[in-house]
């Protein structure tokens, strides 16, 4: 059985320019995973949510120490251990758990012969549906790209609103007239609307056009809001900000706050795990859609295999990657769409193979020892220290501090 070797962690920054109801995200840093074992070598990647990727480093950095040399399924059940450490003590950040795991999976399915899927349980589809998300700008625009999508053969539109009623109404019905009404259509307010209220007046003209799904339409941990809401819409209400850590699926079937819930595999840390809670929030009543984080090719072919194992899916998926969002890649072959769907990369592992030059153009370059890294890491561990309620009042503040400070 192949031993690990050693295990490279890289910090990439991926150019973004994309608005969101908070401001527009100019990039994204991504933790790239690399391993060597004695057979073959393994790659993964994982997105920081609630702190920054010099913390994900940091703690990958002990991660790699402590499954080198270790077999390959030694290291696996090694890191699952370290998770339940980690979720024992507080909400941390698992998106480096997430690349190691995938890396190891790579390695593993590579060695075996297999395509990643089979190591996560069994291929139910080689042909993962997707969504397209439609970001915030001048509405024509944001039209322009609800008709490129279903131009690609995509049947369902994830669009971003803005919290402000009369603008959200307008974006909708425009591109409701441009793509016609077979293309289901939800939002996604990313906790804009802030209150029951005035998210149920908003949403019940929003009905008329057709929206099948309202995502975070208010403040994330409003259980009594949100259960409100539920009774207050024909809209399906989905959670996304409101998961924070796995223990979560249970609080929100037991609050009975949502109808969906936005799995993002980053927020879970391993495949394995998630799947895991997908199968549980399926018991539990819920639905679920496979949520985005415009991963490279290597984080999108991750998260179609963990799609092409689970037995039912009931949305598509919105990882389709920075390749069909913004044009460029990590990847020697992309991965495009096509009639809507992304096919299954069936080359073994993974089943795709890293352009190291781009690789290169897009690392983030950092000194661990460096003031302003120390900083940034020690006030993101003391942020996701401090209590739910003073992070809900205080989310908008921290953002600014931590653009100045990274």
């Amino acid at each position: 059985m192949a031993k690990i070797l050693r295990s490279e962690i890289y910090l990439l920054r991926f150019p973004l320019d994309i608005r969101l109801p908070w401001g527009t995200e100019k990039y994204r840093n991504h933790i790239l995973v690399k391993i060597r074992t004695t057979e073959t070598e393994g790659v993964g990647e994982g997105t920081p949510f609630y702190t920054h990727a010099y913390n994900s480093h940091a703690l990958g950095i002990k991660i790699a120490k402590t499954i080198q040399g270790q077999k390959l399924p030694d290291a696996l059940e090694a890191l699952s251990k370290i998770q339940e450490r980690l979720v024992q003590n507080r909400i941390v950040d698992y998106g480096i758990l997430l690349a190691f795991e995938t890396a190891i999976l790579d390695a593993l399915s590579k060695a075996s012969g297999f395509v990643m899927a089979k190591e996560l349980g069994k291929i139910y589809r080689k042909k993962i549906p997707a969504t397209g998300t439609v970001y915030l700008a001048p509405i024509s625009e944001m039209v322009r790209f609800a008709k490129y999508w279903t131009s690609q053969g995509i049947t369902h539109l994830k669009i971003k609103v803005t919290g402000n009623e009369d603008i959200d109404c307008k974006i909708v019905k425009q591109i409701r007239e441009a793509v016609g009404p077979r293309i289901a259509l939800r939002i996604d307010a990313n906790q804009a609307y802030e209150k029951a209220e005035k998210a149920a007046k908003t949403l019940r003209k929003l009905e008329e056009h057709g929206i099948i799904i309202a995502e975070q339409p208010i403040r994330w941990r409003d259980w009594d809001g949100l259960r409100k809401l539920r009774k207050m819409t024909n809209i399906k209400i989905m959670v996304d900000e409101s998961v924070w850590k796995p223990s979560d699926i249970d609080l929100i079937a037991t609050k009975k706050v949502a109808d969906v819930v936005n799995f993002h595999p980053p927020k879970f840390g391993c495949l394995s795990v998630t799947r895991k809670l997908i199968e549980k929030a399926l018991d539990l009543g819920l639905e679920y859609v496979i949520g985005g984080a415009v991963m490279s090719g290597v984080g999108v072919s991750a998260y179609m295999h963990l799609v092409a194992s689970l037995r039912e899916i009931q949305y598509p998926s919105e990882e389709i990657g920075l390749f069909n969002i913004r044009g460029y890649d990590i990847i020697k072959k992309p991965i495009g769409l096509t009639r809507g769907c992304l096919k299954l990369p069936t080359a073994g592992g993974l089943g795709v193979e890293l352009d190291n030059s781009a690789v290169k153009r897009y690392q983030l370059e950092f000194n661990p020892s460096e003031f302003r890294v120390l900083l940034t890491r020690m006030a993101y561990s003391s942020y996701s220290a401090l209590p739910w309620w003073f992070k809900n009042r205080f989310r908008f503040p921290f953002n600014i501090v931590r653009q100045f400070i990274s």
